[in-house]
């Protein structure tokens, strides 16, 4: 017998669907070095992709948050273009 069966406490259907849509509440944002902490979600294929860019320019010293901060930087550069 389950804990909640013992509880009285009654099995309720959950949507996930409707959670996943709702997202979660993030974590209150620790700065450091004036720079907050994110989690990003990405494709797998996404990610290989951005790997294979980062060992073109691997010799330059360039890691994965590097590359992916400068294409950050690079999109808003060119937003503010448009």
């Amino acid at each position: 017998m389950a804990v909640g069966e013992l509880l009285g406490r009654q099995k309720k259907k959950i949507d996930v669907d409707t959670i996943i849509e709702k997202g979660y509440k993030a974590y209150d944002d620790k700065i450091e070095d004036g720079c907050k902490h994110i989690n990003l979600k990405i494709s797998s294929e996404m990610l290989n992709e951005v790997d294979r860019c980062v060992i073109k320019k691997k010799k330059l010293g360039c890691t994965r948050t590097s590359w992916i901060l400068d294409a950050i930087n690079d999109k808003i550069l060119k937003e503010d273009n448009i």
